[in-house]
């Protein structure tokens, strides 16, 4: 039997309390081998971290960073062959990575495998899950996933996929586009992804979190960022509509259809 591979936890944080809570929870996960790469985004020195068993937690310095500065630097010290983000205010079920990535091996070429998301209330209730299957133009417009409900192959990285760090807001957004660049997705449905939505500062959540114009400049610099190869796809979609299902959903690669 093949080993199985080396899952990196990557978690952004500023040292807020509640680090310690996702540390645990990526810890808690079913599978090994598994590492977790903390990045202090801010230059003062964090909290005491929980003890882990049976995985290597790694922190990362070198900051301050802003937040798509972190998510680099996440990547770039990430030694495992697949990779998923968890914010320090939120958490995730056991078995989130390992059902991610049963979705991602039985897929039948997926390089990224989603999961659904609750939205975790201020009362630490859940009235709202998120989440959609894959659909490539869908995401030109809006992103219907949470980036740390992904687990994504190392290999997209290698390719190039890395986070905008001019975007202050919605940098997650546009790297998942940029993942639908180079592979298809997988979809779980299983609300493994636990977002404290109305928690953190970035004005892209729910409720005291909700900023939209702060956020509106971000939204709007990343439709137009993508908006040629929007059109391109669009264009593609209309030449060929019996590919388009395959076009949206599929690899992109072996499915886009160009004429001579």
């Amino acid at each position: 039997m093949a080993p199985r591979p080396l899952v990196s936890v990557l978690i952004r944080t500023t040292g807020r309390d509640t680090l310690g809570r996702a540390v645990e929870a990526a810890a808690s996960q079913g599978h090994r081998p598994l590492e977790i790469v903390v990045v202090n985004s801010s230059a003062r020195p964090l909290p005491p971290l929980p003890q882990v068993r049976e995985a290597v937690v790694r922190v990362v310095e070198g900051g301050p960073y802003n937040r798509p500065g972190a998510a680099n630097a996440a990547l770039a010290h990430a030694r495992g062959a697949w990779l998923v983000f968890l914010d320090d205010d939120d958490t995730c079920a056991p078995n989130h990575v390992q059902s991610l990535l049963a979705a991602a091996e039985r897929s039948g070429g997926a390089r990224v495998a989603y999961s659904a998301t609750v939205v975790v209330e201020p009362d630490g209730s859940a009235r709202i899950m998120i989440g959609a299957e894959f659909n490539r133009m869908h995401l030109f417009t809006g992103n219907y996933l949470c980036i740390t409900s992904a687990l994504f192959h190392r290999s997209l990285v290698e390719q190039g996929a890395r986070f905008d760090e001019r975007l202050d807001c919605f940098e997650d957004w546009d790297f998942i586009i940029q993942l639908a660049q180079r592979t298809r997705f997988t979809y779980t449905g299983q609300p493994t992804n636990y977002w404290n939505a109305h928690a953190g500062e970035s004005g892209a959540g729910l409720g005291a979190n909700k900023r939209d114009d702060a956020t509106r400049p971000f939204r709007e610099m990343i439709i137009s960022k993508w908006a040629a190869r929007a059109a391109e796809l669009g264009a593609e979609l209309a030449r060929h509509p019996e590919q388009a299902m395959r076009i949206t959903r599929g690899d992109l690669a072996q499915d886009m259809v160009r004429e001579n």
